[in-house]
């Protein structure tokens, strides 16, 4: 995969990752905690199939995309 991408799917990937983060506080505020800690345990797996299955990955073949990420996380606190 070209560079090119390689940056847009991280990019939708990342942002796919952090929708589903943010809706973690509004889920255990409102479900009783045995109905939250399921999907919490879905949710968390989803994200690590993301990292796993398409950040690293792409992050392996383009390791210049990671430390632009990086970079831009350090400097101005989000990913994209």
């Amino acid at each position: 995969m070209n560079q090119d991408l390689a940056e847009l799917l991280t990019q939708a990937a990342t942002k796919g990752f952090g929708e589903l983060s943010t809706v973690l506080p509004v889920l255990e505020e409102h479900l009783p905690a045995e109905e939250f800690t399921h999907w919490q345990s879905i949710i968390e797996q989803i994200c690590d199939d993301i990292d796993q299955n398409i950040t690293s990955k792409i992050y392996d073949q383009h390791p210049e995309l990671r430390e632009k990420a990086e970079l831009r996380l350090t400097k101005y606190g989000v990913l994209f």
